[in-house]
C-alpha cells in the first residue's frame, strides 16, 4: 500500500511529532510505500536534516497566511498526488502552519483521507480545552465567538491578535473548508477524546486507536542512585502543571528532573532559586536516547497535567521501559493507568495530593517498586505495543481504500 503521511514537522519536537516519525517507520516495516509531505515539499528522510531552530523559522507571517489558506500548499500537495496516487492520505498534525484547504486536492482525486485528532483542535481553536485555569467548552458547536470573547491566546505575548488568527482559522476549518466532511476517518487516541467530540458538536466519523511506542529494550535496568529519582519530560508550558509538581516535590527526599523546554522554563527556574528548592534539576531540551536513559535509571515517571491530556503518550512510553507514572486523573490518562497496579493516579492541580504519592514512592522498598514496574511493562506488551496498532490501523486503511 502506498500512504502518504502529512505533518506541518519531521522533527521529535514533540510527543505527535514523535508518533509521525514512528508512525512512518512502522508502515516501512511492514513493507509499505511511505512519502512524508510537510505542507511544502515532500520530506526525504534520509537527507532531512530540520533543527529546533529552523522548526521556530516557520512561525512567519507568510505562513500564518498559508494557514488559514495555502494555494501553494493546495498546488505542491495536488501535483505529488497526481505523481505518486496513493492508496491512502493520513494527516497529523497541520494546526497553525498549513491550511486544512489542501485537503480538496485529495478529495478531488478520489482519494480517501485519514486524519488522527492528538488535541482538541477541531472543536477548540487554542486545542487544550483550557483556559483561566480551568477547562472550558465554550466553543462548543461551533460558537467561536467566545476565542474573541475570552481573549484565548496560545501565546500571551500576543493575545489579541492571536485570538483573532484563531478564530479566522478555526471559522474557515468548520463552516467553509468543511473538514469533517473531507476526511473519511478521524482517529481518536481515547474514548474520552472522542466523547468530547460528539458533546461539542463535531459530526466527523471517529473511531479510536490508541497509540503505540515501540520497545525501548533494556528492560529492568537497575537505579543506582542513592535517592530515588522521579523524571518529568515534555513541554515547559502552564497546563502542563509543572509548579504543581515543584511545590509538590520540593524539599522531598526525592530528586526531580525536568527534561524539556518551552514558554515557562525561565519562570520555573526562578521560582526553585528564589524558594531554595535543592533537589530539583532543569535538564532543557535532551535527545531521545538521552530521555530513555534517564528514564531507565529513574523510579518514576511523573505526568502532573492540568488540561484534559488527550492520551498520555509520555505514559506509555515509560511502560514500555518498564516503569510506573504518577499522572493527573484528567482527561485519557485513566484509560492507561490502574491506580496501585502500574502507576498512580491523583487530582490534578493538588499538590498536597501529589507529595502524598511521591513520599510513598520515595519510602517503597525496592522489590515493591519493581513489581510495579513489571505490570507497566505488560500493560504496554498487552495494549499499546506496535503489532497491535498496526493491525488495527490496516483495518482503518482497508475500509477507506478505493479498490
Amino acid at each position: 500500500m502506498k500512504i502518504i503521511l502529512v505533518d506541518k514537522l519531521y522533527y521529535p519536537y514533540s510527543g505527535i511529532q514523535d508518533y509521525f516519525i514512528d508512525l512512518g517507520r512502522l508502515l516501512r516495516l511492514h513493507g509499505h510505500q511511505v512519502i512524508s509531505f510537510d505542507g511544502y515539499k515532500r520530506i526525504d528522510i534520509k537527507k532531512y536534516k530540520l533543527t529546533l531552530s529552523s522548526v521556530m523559522t516557520k512561525r512567519s507571517i507568510w505562513r500564518v497566511i498559508n494557514a488559514l489558506y495555502s494555494f501553494n500548499a493546495n498546488y505542491t500537495f495536488g501535483k505529488l498526488l497526481d505523481e505518486e496516487r496513493p492508496d491512502v492520505v493520513h494527516i497529523n498534525n497541520i494546526h497553525h502552519i498549513i491550511s486544512p484547504s489542501f485537503l480538496y486536492e485529495a478529495k478531488k482525486r478520489n482519494i480517501p483521507i485519514v486524519y488522527s485528532l492528538h488535541d482538541y483542535k477541531l472543536v477548540c481553536p487554542i486545542y487544550r480545552l483550557y483556559r483561566d485555569g480551568h477547562i472550558c467548552k465554550d466553543c462548543a458547536h461551533g460558537k467561536y465567538i467566545h476565542v474573541l470573547k475570552n481573549h484565548c491566546p496560545l501565546h500571551e505575548q500576543y493575545n489579541g491578535m492571536e485570538s483573532l488568527f484563531l478564530f479566522i482559522e478555526a471559522f474557515l476549518s468548520k463552516y467553509i473548508v468543511r473538514v469533517s466532511k473531507l476526511v473519511d476517518v478521524f482517529l481518536t487516541s481515547s474514548e474520552y477524546v472522542k466523547s468530547v467530540y460528539k458533546e461539542m458538536g463535531f459530526d466527523g466519523n471517529m473511531e479510536v486507536i490508541p497509540h503505540f511506542v515501540f520497545s525501548s529494550g533494556n528492560f529492568g535496568t537497575n537505579n543506582k542512585r542513592k535517592r530515588k529519582v522521579g523524571i518529568y519530560f515534555g513541554r515547559l508550558v502552564p497546563e502542563k502543571g509543572l509548579l504543581i509538581l515543584i511545590k509538590a516535590a520540593s524539599f522531598l527526599d526525592m530528586d526531580i528532573h525536568i527534561i524539556g523546554m518551552g514558554l515557562q522554563q525561565k519562570y520555573l527556574e526562578t521560582y526553585c532559586k528564589s524558594n531554595n528548592i535543592k533537589n530539583i534539576f532543569f535538564r532543557g531540551f535532551l535527545k531521545k536516547d538521552m530521555i530513555k536513559r534517564e528514564i531507565f535509571q529513574a523510579d518514576v515517571i511523573i505526568l502532573p497535567s492540568l488540561w484534559p491530556e488527550p492520551f498520555g503518550k509520555t505514559i506509555i512510553e515509560a511502560f514500555s521501559m518498564g516503569k510506573i507514572v504518577v499522572a493527573s486523573d484528567v482527561g485519557g490518562i485513566s484509560e492507561i493507568i490502574s491506580h496501585g497496579k502500574n502507576g498512580f493516579l491523583v487530582h490534578p492541580n493538588n499538590s498536597q495530593a501529589l507529595k502524598g504519592i511521591l513520599r510513598k514512592i520515595s519510602l517503597m522498598p525496592d522489590d515493591l517498586i519493581q513489581k510495579m514496574n513489571t505490570q507497566a511493562y505488560k500493560t504496554w506488551k498487552k495494549k499499546y505495543n506496535p503489532d497491535i496498532y498496526y493491525k488495527k490501523l490496516m483495518h482503518i486503511y482497508n475500509s477507506v481504500k478505493i479498490t
